[in-house]
């Protein structure tokens, strides 16, 4: 790993940076790829099972410049991922979940997984939205690893309360309730780490 805030992209100019930079940016450029089609074939699964069907629920998955995002959203207040102000998992979140730990099991990247809310408050003295985000997050970290997701893998466990809204402007809005598994980009890994698909080509990227 690149510690003490030095990004390798941005580090000097001799020949061994420039042949680090190039590593660096060939390896983001495959694991992009792999991350896009991993994010299509998930789509297709959880579509053809009609996971999140008749749900007030959602599930987008994005590639963006940290990495992969799956977000996990509620969308309203009919039947959800979770019971009101509960961290315990309702069944169609449990088999989203175990979709998403099937299609991680090809890759290599780290896991984190996040627990957010909305702003809405509950009378509950002493357990807050910081508690249920990071109880939920915990909770989807212990199916993602039942589910057959290597345990060493999930680095970090994070509860966000109301403080990172996906809905800019709306802290209330339902949607900020959501699991997010983040899959960060690697830099300092080999690309047989990788499997070659058929889509995907090494030599797509030297």
């Amino acid at each position: 790993a690149f510690s003490g805030g030095a990004n390798p992209l941005s580090q000097g100019s001799s020949p061994a940076d420039l042949n680090l930079r190039r590593a660096v940016l060939m390896t983001r450029a495959y694991q992009k790829a792999r991350f896009e089609e991993t994010a299509e074939e998930l789509r297709e699964m959880i579509d053809e099972e009609g996971a999140v069907q008749d749900l007030a629920a959602d599930v987008e998955i994005l590639v963006a410049e940290e990495g992969m995002r799956i977000e996990l959203m509620e969308t309203g207040q009919g039947e959800t991922f979770f019971n009101n102000s509960s961290a315990d998992l309702k069944p169609a979140l449990t088999t989203v979940l175990q979709m998403i730990a099937e299609e991680l099991g090809g890759l290599p990247n780290d896991v984190v997984v996040e627990g957010h809310t909305d702003a809405l408050r509950f009378g509950s003295p002493g357990y807050s939205n910081w508690e249920l985000s990071v109880d939920r997050a915990n909770a989807a970290r212990r199916v993602l690893v039942a589910a057959g997701l290597e345990e060493e893998r999930v680095v970090e466990v994070r509860g966000y309360a109301d403080r990172h809204p996906i809905v800019d402007g709306n802290a209330y809005d339902p949607r900020n309730r959501r699991i997010t598994v983040l899959l960060p980009f690697k830099d300092n890994i080999k690309l047989e780490e990788f499997p070659i698909t058929s889509g995907t080509k090494v030599g797509d990227f030297a």
